[in-house]
């Protein structure tokens, strides 16, 4: 089924403006850098569990000044400016589902569930499932089992999570959410991802609302994102260490760097929808995110681990002096996301009584974290099953299926 109208396109011209190789001089020690900076990503991925390859699909590299080259990704033949939602269900059980084979010359497309071939209702409330990296449709399995029956009409978003820019993905879910509204007859939509799905879900929001076509404004958005990597991973800038350092990553891998052009924003991307910062769009008040984490794994760091454990003696600070907020840049972005949900109005305003009387210590931010960013017990993957962490976000979702 076609889309009844033509999705405006907007293809992405990604990442890094890359320094002339004429204007450019690597000395020795330049060398061992670049090497090492690439050695570190790679190895520090391997050890969270997140699987690279040394290979990247092929790009076609155009010139776009006298001193820079950017990077694009090379249409593939016959691509044209439209997009399928298609009405052919696929089954419940994710595991019969072949992802790769869903995609529409590439490109992510979003898949509506059913138990048999006309088990379709427009009245239901669409809730579209977004699995992360390295992952497919099946990682979401007990969310079809938990929601299959009721007031929701499951979907899928299929696509290539390994082989194509994660900020790329999100344009594609964009261009999706574009054309579920002649699929529907209410004005809500329920999101949840899980890892690198959130990041996908976020970048589509933010191109929605930068392209200004007013569509996400009409509707209410319950966003649930699950151990998702806010923070971003180490890696090179975007230039001419990152061009090095790309064969080491997979494509859905580079933007995932808290360096990246998704995260910081690139000024110059002739795509307009791709300038701003990821975590720094402001979404309608339509929209509501709530965020949760795994109490275990070293995949997704949450307030209590790693290079974020001192989020609360930090927001300590923060909060008591009213002044900016300080960190490393990852944190930034871990904070970025706390700041943008739902629950951060709550977990202000319950910390204000210590902070009017001077106060507030760490273990009173980390309790309240706690309660409004809750650690599920389970690992990046276990978690998925976690029985209380469903019947939160249900708790999360009925209220806002309820308007």
């Amino acid at each position: 089924m076609h889309c009844p109208r033509k999705c405006q396109s907007g293809k992405r011209q990604p990442a890094a403006l890359l320094p002339h190789a004429a204007t450019t001089f690597l000395s020795f020690d330049d060398c061992v850098l670049v090497a090492a900076n690439a050695i570190t990503s790679r190895v520090e991925l391997a050890l969270r569990g997140i699987p690279v390859s040394d290979s990247q699909p092929r790009r076609r590299i155009l010139r776009t000044g006298r001193h820079h080259h950017i990077t694009v990704e090379t249409p593939p033949h016959g691509w044209k400016n439209e997009d399928v939602l298609n009405d052919q269900l696929l089954p419940l059980d994710l595991s019969k589902v072949q992802e790769l084979k869903l995609l529409h010359h590439g490109k992510g497309t979003l898949r509506p569930l059913g138990a048999h071939p006309t088990d379709f209702s427009r009245d239901r409330i669409p809730l579209i499932l977004v699995h992360g990296l390295n992952g497919g449709p099946k990682n979401m399995q007990p969310f079809v089992d938990h929601f299959r029956s009721g007031k929701y009409q499951l979907y899928v978003f299929c696509y290539n999570d390994a082989d194509r820019l994660t900020s790329l993905n999100g344009f594609d879910l964009a261009w999706q959410l574009r054309c579920l509204p002649f699929y529907m007859s209410g004005k809500l939509i329920g999101i949840i991802g899980h890892s690198m799905g959130g990041i996908v879900i976020r970048q589509a929001l933010n191109d929605l609302v930068l392209a200004r076509d007013g569509g996400i404004h009409n509707f209410g958005v319950g966003f649930i994102a699950v151990d998702t990597p806010w923070h971003g991973y180490s890696g090179p800038e975007d230039g001419f260490f990152m061009s090095l350092a790309r064969p080491f990553m997979d494509d859905g891998l580079e933007d995932m760097r808290a360096a990246s052009g998704m995260f910081l924003g690139e000024p110059h991307n002739p795509r307009l929808t791709a300038r701003e910062p990821l975590l720094k769009v402001k979404l309608p008040k339509s929209v509501r995110i709530d965020l949760c984490f795994a109490t275990e794994g070293s995949t997704v760091e949450d307030y209590t681990e790693g290079d974020l454990s001192d989020l609360a003696q930090r927001l300590v600070v923060f909060l008591q002096n009213q002044g900016p907020m300080t960190g490393s840049q990852q944190m930034m972005h871990f904070f970025d996301a706390l700041t943008s949900s739902r629950a951060y109005a709550g977990f202000w305003a319950e910390l204000q009584p210590l902070i009017q009387k001077q106060l507030l210590t760490p273990e009173a931010v980390l309790a309240g974290l706690n309660r409004y960013y809750p650690r599920f017990r389970g690992d990046h993957m276990t978690v998925l099953k976690n029985r209380r962490m469903l019947r939160c976000i249900a708790q999360w979702l009925d209220p806002f299926s309820r308007q």
